[in-house]
């Protein structure tokens, strides 16, 4: 039986990438200033990874 060993980095691409799409989905929903105040926050934990995205 051979172990494998499991990959818990993940880039800040995913992390920036998974962010941007929670906040602007759906369309509809986008209110420009909280939108753009909630994004750049999301942004902002995803670079410093505070909010790893599995």
């Amino acid at each position: 039986m051979r172990r494998t060993k499991i990959n818990l980095y993940v880039s800040p691409e995913n992390n920036l990438s998974t962010g941007i799409s929670k906040v602007l989905s759906p369309p509809s929903a986008i209110d420009p200033a909280a939108t753009a105040a909630e994004l750049r926050e999301r942004l902002t934990d995803a670079l410093d990874s505070r909010d790893i995205i599995p």
